[in-house]
């Protein structure tokens, strides 16, 4: 995840530092699978901003968007 991020948190394009999260796009408490392309690489930030009431929220573009 962190290689096709480019490095970057795929919500905000800050440089992902030590500490990143592995986030599912589609949650796995809703059936998402884990596996890599359920997932996306997110600052710490950006993941917490996301679990405070977008469950089912993915990433795109820079914008939380529901799956």
């Amino acid at each position: 995840m962190f290689i096709a991020a480019d490095g970057r948190c795929t919500a905000c394009s800050q440089d992902l530092e030590p500490g990143w999260h592995g986030d599912h796009m589609q949650p796995w408490s809703g059936g998402g699978p884990t596996e890599v392309t359920n997932g996306q690489a997110l600052c710490p930030e950006c993941n917490l901003k996301k679990g405070q009431g977008s469950e089912g929220a993915r990433v795109h573009g820079g914008c939380l968007r529901p799956a």
